[in-house]
């Protein structure tokens, strides 16, 4: 294929496609679901001799590695393929074991790289392995998902708690999907290399205390990158560390109603230093900005955009600046948002 397409001067081959079921079918005896959250190994553990007839007596001898395999045969034979899996399926879908092997099984396809990816047969909405899809693309239940830049993580034990993390482009959060196979509750650190945090993690869980839904737990302390936690036995957690920035905090110097001046404070949240920053607020009434300091600052309608002067935008860790605004009507208090540039 790779020589009639150098031939041809245009790509013919855009997926290298295979078909993946482990041999457990829907059994969900304690037997078929150890096997069934060992079997996700396949995909990618060097050191995994499959169970079954693909194992040292089959076609395919151990180790499979499945994924990996097609992508060094991709490398190899045809490289800028794309690889995918258009039908797989771990069975019992319909119980929390085969919803933990689906979250396993979604995490190592992000890991690995995997293009492409088709469950054959879907969940239906309420049973568990649809939780496990929604635990990546829903899990508050207004659209937020796990990141979508793979970040390195590894757990020293994969086969009790597995480890996936990404990055989110559009806010910079850290997302870490950890899934605890074992039928006890597990307290485990978790430590974040180089991702200044804002300070707490949320915490989302979905296990055999509730069926029916994702439970957002308490938040946890985040500090110096490390967080502690217990996951519950067979469950799936998502935690989401928030990257830190900055703040800004508005106080009225003066007030006589047909106008007011002001002082805009910016402290840096982060545990190193910022380049420079942007704060911007809508006002609630009809007030306009007349005059500034120690900022370039723009006004649209009611919206307020105030960039840092250059001269200003470094501030250490912890540290902090001003600027001042003079601007007509009565003193407000808006909501400031504050973001590093």
């Amino acid at each position: 294929m790779k020589d009639y397409s150098d031939a041809h001067g245009r790509r013919y081959l855009d997926y290298f496609d295979q078909h993946y079921y482990p041999q457990i079918s829907g059994d969900k005896d304690p037997a078929s679901d150890a096997l069934r959250l060992r079997s996700t190994r396949s995909l990618w553990d060097p050191t995994y001799v499959d169970e079954s007839w693909i194992g040292p007596s089959g076609v395919n001898a151990p180790p499979l590695q499945f994924i990996r395999t097609m992508k060094s045969w991709v490398a190899q034979y045809n490289p800028g393929t794309k690889t995918a899996i258009t039908e797989y399926n771990w069975g019992a879908l319909d119980d929390i074991n085969g919803a933990l092997a689906e979250a396993d099984v979604l995490g190592i396809f992000g890991r690995e790289g995997l293009d492409l990816a088709t469950l054959w047969g879907e969940p239906k909405p309420t049973d568990p392995a649809a939780y496990a899809f929604r635990m990546y693309r829903d899990y508050d239940g207004a659209g937020s998902r796990f990141g979508d830049v793979s970040v390195s993580s590894s757990s020293a034990d994969q086969g009790q708690l597995a480890v996936y993390a990404a990055q989110r482009s559009a806010d910079k959060a850290v997302t870490v999907m950890v899934v605890n196979k074992t039928g006890g509750d597990l307290t485990s650190p978790l430590s974040v290399a180089g991702f200044d945090n804002a300070g707490a993690a949320q915490r989302f869980t979905y296990g055999p205390g509730n069926l029916g839904g994702i439970v957002r737990g308490s938040d946890l302390q985040v500090s110096n990158g490390h967080v502690d936690a217990t996951y519950p036995a067979n469950s799936i957690t998502l935690l989401v560390l928030p990257a830190a920035g900055c703040s800004a905090s508005l106080h009225v110097n003066g007030d006589w109603n047909t106008g007011h001046v002001a002082t805009v404070t910016i402290t840096n949240d982060r545990r190193t230093a910022m380049t420079g920053w942007r704060v911007n607020w809508t006002w609630p009434g009809d007030q306009q900005v007349t005059n500034s300091w120690n900022t370039t600052l723009t006004q649209n309608g009611a919206t307020v955009v105030a960039r840092d002067a250059g001269w200003n935008g470094s501030i250490g860790a912890g540290g902090s600046t001003t600027f001042g605004i003079e601007a007509t009507g009565p003193a407000a208090s808006p909501t400031l948002t504050c973001t590093p540039t």
